[in-house]
């Protein structure tokens, strides 16, 4: 299975990449493209991200995701002595479904015999679900990149079932692809893929009921060479009866995948409606914070003016505008004022006022009119849990100096 020319589709998580790879001897990187998704996305989406980075290639393609399953699988010898092939993979799938949640009936397997010396039958299983696949297949077309087989990026057999971190750096990333073509050198060592070109192997209840309605009109053929037709009637019967339990068999298969659906579908349902609940909590939880700031953002400007008053600064007015604050007032000169308005803003701005830049008016006797705005902002009820962080993030404008105007802005 070991080829000089590979390409590796990757993706795990929110990365995506494409590896070309060659050498003759050992494997080397020649072309390294990556990607990192800033959300999450659908896996259909990713895959087709992944086939469209680079040209298109011709060379021995894999696709590499962790969104399958792998493990380990064993099965009793008695089983493994009379199954052919794809009964083995129905076999694995329905071992596998129960570690990795993965319809049974919808899913395509790879399977690698693990070398034992005690005799016990094990494989090393890698199990995609049939939608998934499908995504990857349909993908490669659209590109005309022919997916030689699909696996999961751990290069060892899991220990107990568990899933291997992926990797995230470039540099772990390019050694992990040479150490993954390696593998496939060693055959004994190889991790299992699945096969994009191989028929679809879906569960079919006539593997069953076949087998017995052959040998039962075998034995109809000999008993009616010694018996006559009575015996043939009596085990066409016996057929007919057979092949109306398959069609049960059938009408039963039909049904549970229908449960799982609406199965389904109810979870999705459960888990927004959990997700709306929780919003609208955190919504209340706002709410509530806010008219708690509301209630005290005078309180906290009065006692600001308080803190902060100085035989520098008078304050004659204070008068609300269009919900905002301004204050007038006069100052002996135009640093004063901007003590003031710096003092302001470092007593109010973790709750909730923002300075604006003072704007003066020199007038007799050397004294400077000056009004003040200050405007309220929302709080974020997270930065009032910070404490001493609330001001880095309430305050959207610094205080400027004051700037001198040649009329009153405010009448």
């Amino acid at each position: 299975m070991f080829n000089h020319r590979s390409t590796i589709f990757y993706v795990v998580g929110r990365f995506i990449a494409r590896i070309d790879l060659g050498g003759k001897s050992n494997p080397r990187v020649e072309r390294f493209l990556f990607a990192e998704s800033t959300e999450d996305l659908v896996f259909d989406i990713k895959v087709r991200n992944c086939f469209n980075l680079g040209p298109k290639t011709k060379n021995r393609t894999w696709f590499v995701t962790d969104e399958i399953w792998s493990g380990l699988v064993s099965l009793p010898p008695d089983v493994v002595g009379i199954a052919d092939s794809n009964e083995l993979d129905q076999c694995f799938a329905l071992e596998a479904e129960s570690f990795s949640g993965i319809s049974a009936m919808e899913s395509r397997i790879g399977s690698s015999p693990i070398p034992s010396d005690s005799g016990e039958q094990r494989w090393w299983v890698t199990q995609i679900a049939e939608d998934h696949f499908a995504s990857i297949q349909n993908a490669g077309k659209q590109r005309s990149i022919q997916v030689h087989g699909i696996a999961h990026p751990s290069l060892t057999i899991p220990i107990s079932n568990q899933s291997i971190p992926p990797h995230h750096s470039e540099e772990d990333l390019r050694s992990w692809a040479c150490d993954f073509i390696r593998c496939f050198a060693n055959r004994d060592a190889s991790p299992p893929t699945i096969s994009i070109g191989a028929p679809s192997r879906r569960f079919s209840w006539r593997v069953l009921v076949t087998p017995c309605v052959s040998l039962l009109a075998l034995i109809g053929c000999g008993v009616s060479h010694w018996n006559g037709t009575t015996q043939l009637t009596s085990i066409n019967a016996m057929v007919a009866n057979l092949e109306l339990k398959q069609q049960e068999l059938e009408r039963l298969s039909s049904g549970i995948k229908q449960q799982r659906k609406s199965l389904e579908t109810l979870k999705q349902e459960l888990s927004k409606a959990d997700q709306a609940f929780q919003r609208d909590q955190s919504a209340l939880a706002s709410v509530v914070m806010l008219r708690e700031s509301e209630r005290n953002r005078w309180i906290v400007l009065m006692d600001a003016l308080v803190m902060t008053s100085s035989e520098a600064n008078w304050i004659r007015r204070i008068e609300v505008i269009a919900g905002t604050t301004i204050l007038h007032g006069l100052s002996i000169d135009d640093a004063s004022i901007h003590q003031l308005a710096s003092a302001l803003e470092k007593e109010t701005s973790q709750k909730g006022w923002i300075v604006q830049p003072a704007q003066t008016k020199s007038i007799e006797n050397r004294m400077v009119d000056f009004t003040m705005a200050l405007r309220p902002v929302a709080i974020d009820p997270s930065i009032e849990k910070q404490g001493s962080n609330a001001s880095r993030s309430v305050q959207q404008h610094p205080v400027h100096a004051p700037k001198t105007l040649e009329k009153e802005s405010f009448q």
